[in-house]
């Protein structure tokens, strides 16, 4: 860096010197004029006056002058000789005095450059190159005070913000290190530029601070529930990650359980969200506390919570551990003057070497759905044979979406008789599955299967697509166009709320007659939510569309509830027609069909397979039968045929 020095300094230097030298020049320049202009004019004096005296000794020469004259006019000539010498001598010595005085300006000149040079000229490129070092941003130390006054003033203000700027540097790396403790924010700097700088630098050092803070809250509430204080799904997750590949190198087992609370949504709904809030922080603090150490509790959604044990020792610890989450969860909680029963289902998996977090939490995902199936308030553990029954039914839960897409499906009608007037009046529509590559699969296998899901919402939508546009076709057939169709509803799908959409909406599309259609639901799905299904029919009723309950008597539905739902007919269920030998099944029967009949409803008894049980029902009063004696479930084509069929018997007996 010296070059830098050189290049922006002596240039400087120089032009010093020279101003310093130019000041003795100058004053010996006008010197030397003076002096010989004075010697000119001395000389040019002396050499007037030899001529004059030689013209006066030629002048005197021709005067004829005596002795007396003559000595006297010889001392004049020798005392103006004698000032002529004189003379010459004084403008000898100016001579000589210009010389030394020349000679002595040079050594003054000589020496004051060299006093300028050292006493001012250094020190000021001393600054120079100091402050063009700061400029640039060179490490510097500090400069020598020395100089004139006001440049030793300019050091030790130069010197002042090069230590403000030491202090500056050191403080400013800590703060960029985050080692916030080690700066000496107390140590102030000299000056008031120091103490300047000492304010900034412990307002940043404050600063700094509270956005680190800023930054732990954050990374914290990142990974925490805002609620309980838990680990949030994402912090779980990584957890297991970790925890997997942990059990991996030191070959250990690590258990994984779901917790979904029971019925949560009734504690909000009785007791409010905030009793709902004061339960999910109860259920997480009881968990952390059944926790062994190194065991991870995190809540993954509204009302679940995973638990990650490491390490475990195998299925029989695995489900203890399970067994013993249950019960903390499921023990009463005080909320003020109310106590709570929290139920909980519980699903546990292990890991068995596995690496990827999603299959075991699927695992244990498939078992808490298995204890909720089971009756809840119960855990269960997903093993191999379970893994496998519930591949076997998502495999099922494929193929049905895969069926209702590629037509695999298909309505059948059973007919229905009615006894008064002897003719078949209707059908009820049967669903029927011809899997492909393995043939027709019974309904009580598929359906059953796809009441526990929403799944059979997506068939009962398909359902009742089909069998009104089936409707709409018959009204405009001479054969089938009196029989009224009945379709069956699943309860889930009517408690979803869009059932009556669905089928008022195909009523609309196909121009099918809705006092034609008649909805069956079980009596079962009815006391699930008596006020939402009665609402939904009520308005499907309103638009012409008879209601009907399906398999009555295994509910128990009060004669208060069938005073209050809009229902139009009864469909007793065959359990009960095919006992009607026994006394208490044949009362029972009556029981129905009198009581439907006092409240002015329509009564349909199922599963009439002979004519002795038409007889015990037509005694009875029953208005409609329906079962294999009047027709098996068949093709619309087949049903038109066998329609045909039976007004031909008839009109030949008559």
């Amino acid at each position: 860096m010296r070059s830098v020095r050189e290049v922006s300094i002596w240039p400087g230097v120089g032009v010093a010197i020279i101003l310093l030298a130019l000041i003795p020049a100058v004053g010996l320049a006008f010197l030397a004029v003076t002096e010989a202009r004075h010697v000119a004019e001395t000389s040019e004096q002396l050499q007037t006056l030899e001529a004059t005296t030689d013209e006066l000794d030629g002048k005197l020469n021709e005067l004829e002058l005596d002795d007396e004259q003559l000595a006297g006019v010889d001392a004049t000539f020798n005392d103006l000789a004698q000032e002529i010498e004189r003379q010459r001598a004084d403008a000898d010595s100016h001579g000589i005095g210009i010389a030394l005085g020349l000679a002595a300006v040079s050594i003054m000149t000589v020496a004051g450059a060299a006093l300028a040079t050292r006493w001012v000229v250094r020190p000021l490129a001393d600054l120079a190159a100091t402050a063009e070092d700061l400029r640039i941003g060179n490490t510097v130390d500090e400069v020598e005070i020395r100089g004139p006054g006001e440049v030793r003033t300019v050091a030790r203000i130069l010197n002042e913000a090069v230590t403000n700027l030491r202090q500056a540097e050191t403080q400013a790396i800590a703060l960029a290190d985050g080692r916030l403790d080690e700066i000496s924010a107390h140590e102030p700097a000299a000056g008031s530029i120091g103490e300047s700088l000492t304010t900034a630098v412990e307002r940043l050092r404050l600063t700094l601070g509270e956005r680190e803070e800023y930054r732990r809250r954050l990374a914290h509430e990142a990974s925490h529930d805002a609620l309980t204080g838990i680990s949030n799904r994402s912090a779980s997750l990584d957890h297991l990650n970790g925890a997997l590949a942990r059990a991996a190198r030191v070959e250990t087992d690590v258990a994984v359980f779901f917790v979904d609370l029971d019925d949560f949504k009734q504690v909000n709904d009785s007791f409010g969200h905030a009793a709902g809030d004061a339960l999910l922080q109860e259920i997480s603090k009881r968990l952390v506390d059944s926790c062994r150490d190194g065991d991870l509790v995190g809540r993954i959604g509204g009302d679940e919570f995973l638990v990650i044990a490491e390490p475990v020792n195998g299925e029989e610890e695995a489900r203890m551990l399970a067994q013993r989450l249950l019960n903390l969860v499921s023990a009463p909680f005080r909320m003020g003057d109310l106590e709570v029963m929290p139920g909980a289902s519980v699903g546990a998996a292990l890991a068995g070497g596995r690496t990827k977090s999603s299959d075991v939490i699927h695992d244990a995902d498939l078992a808490v759905y298995e204890a909720k199936e089971g009756g809840r308030g119960r855990a269960a553990f997903c093993d191999a044979e379970m893994r496998a029954r519930l591949l076997s039914e998502a495999d099922l839960d494929t193929a049905i979406r895969r069926g209702l897409t590629n037509g695999e499906f298909e309505l059948h009608f059973q007919p229905t008789y009615h006894l008064s007037t002897g003719v078949l009046d209707g059908a009820e529509a049967l669903l029927r599955w011809n899997r492909a590559n393995e043939g027709t699969v019974s309904p009580a296998r598929f359906i059953e299967f796809a009441e526990r899901s929403d799944l059979i919402s997506e068939i009962d939508t398909w359902v009742t697509q089909r069998a009104v546009a089936h409707l709409a076709r018959w009204q405009q057939d001479p054969v089938l166009r009196h029989l009224k169709l009945a379709v069956n509803v699943s309860g889930r799908h009517l408690m979803r709320g869009d059932l009556s959409d669905n089928l008022l909406s195909a009523i609309k599309a196909t121009g099918a007659d809705p006092r034609m259609l008649t909805v069956e639901v079980t009596e079962s799905a009815l006391l699930d939510d008596f006020v939402t299904a009665g609402d939904h029919l009520k308005r499907l009723r309103h638009r012409g569309v008879t209601v009907a309950i399906d398999d009555f008597g295994t509910g128990y539905t009060s004669l208060a509830h069938l005073r209050r739902l809009p229902v139009d007919v009864l469909k007793v269920d065959r359990t009960f027609t095919s006992n009607l030998h026994r006394p208490d099944d044949l009362s029972l029967v009556k029981l129905v069909i009198e009581t439907g009949h006092l409240l002015g409803l329509e009564v349909t008894v199922e599963g009439v397979e002979h004519f002795q049980q038409e007889d015990i029902l037509r005694r009875l009063g029953a208005d409609r039968l329906q079962g294999y004696r009047f027709g098996y479930p068949m093709s619309e084509l087949d049903l038109r045929n066998h329609v045909m069929a039976v007004t031909r018997k008839i009109a030949a007996r008559t």
